[in-house]
């Protein structure tokens, strides 16, 4: 924990009570799942977040953890703090992928690893995660004290019939867990950058 203090890695909190609100009671309605207002912190973008939390979570000889396939901002966010990328390959079970538990735990036991940049829903396949699935997952991150970077950028592009499950929620008392989420792709809002 010492890693993250009370700095907001150079963006800034979300003072206006307006903002929480609304993105509170958006998180309670889609979700059901909200967390305290002093968590929420704003950055230019996902992406951004990601090269600067793994600046602040890894030291150079230490590892990040990801499922491939993946999106490629993960790997860069890596290479980009020079540090160690490691991989878990899904497999594709007769065009469903799912996670090998037994090779992704073993690469999370390593002590070099510190991180894991999770992907929920995972982006390229589409796989919305089911609640065991994010409890196994979380339940070797935290054992081997990794911390998670849970990108939930697409969390509300779901077919019908699916529902978003936020790794935070299934691990309500962790605080090794950063959510990542945006309105760019639920709202379309990504060309509006300039």
């Amino acid at each position: 924990k010492d890693r993250l203090d009370k700095r907001i890695f150079g963006y800034t909190q979300v003072f206006d009570k307006n903002y929480y609100r609304v993105f509170h009671e958006w998180t309670q309605k889609m979700y059901g799942w909200t967390f305290p207002k002093e968590q929420l912190v704003t950055s230019p973008g996902v992406i951004p977040a990601l090269y600067e939390l793994v600046g602040h979570l890894c030291k150079p000889d230490e590892k990040v953890l990801i499922f491939t396939p993946s999106y490629a901002f993960f790997k860069h966010a890596a290479d980009y703090n020079n540090v160690e990328l490691v991989t878990s390959d899904l497999k594709n079970d007769n065009g469903v992928y799912k996670m090998d538990f037994d090779d992704f735990e073993a690469k999370a036991k390593d002590p070099k690893t510190v991180l894991c940049i999770f992907c929920n829903p995972h982006n390229p396949t589409g796989r919305v995660w089911t609640e065991d699935e994010l409890s196994r997952v979380g339940d070797i991150c935290l054992k081997n004290d990794l911390w998670v970077i849970s990108d939930e950028i697409h969390c509300d592009l779901l077919r019908t019939g699916n529902k978003h499950i936020p790794l935070a929620k299934v691990f309500p008392d962790s605080d090794r867990i950063i959510t990542a989420m945006a309105p760019s792709k639920t709202f379309n809002l990504a060309g509006l950058m300039l």
